[in-house]
């Protein structure tokens, strides 16, 4: 037989989070059991199917970059896109959609705020 593997505790703070977060799933449990609905899918809906938590909640926060942020922030996922788009062709489309969602708010922050 093999030999007993000995797991070492997790760090103070970590285990304090482990207990907060089963604490806070135990009271999520007993509040979907009271109501007496049984729960199928997670309300959130995931981005992407083949990761499993690949979700973002709450609301758009407001960024205010600067045109030159964003030209760098395009170059980075033009270049992440085109490096990738032979083997990974999801991860280039994902990174093609974020260009394409930057040069748009790009163009707004030009019509809003022409540089002169």
């Amino acid at each position: 037989f093999g030999k007993a593997v000995k797991k070492t505790p997790p760090p103070p703070q970590q285990a304090a989070q482990f207990q907060h977060l089963q604490q806070i799933a135990k009271v999520n449990m007993e509040e979907e059991a009271g109501k007496g609905s049984i729960r199928h899918h997670s309300r959130r809906r995931r981005l992407n199917m083949g990761h499993f938590d690949s979700q973002r909640k709450g609301p758009e926060p407001r960024r205010p970059y600067t045109i030159e942020q964003l030209d760098a922030m395009m170059h980075m996922l033009l270049e992440v896109a085109l490096r990738y788009e032979k083997e990974h062709a999801e991860l280039s489309v994902i990174m093609m959609r974020y260009y394409d969602n930057i040069q748009k708010k790009k163009e707004l922050q030009l019509i809003n705020n022409p540089p002169q």
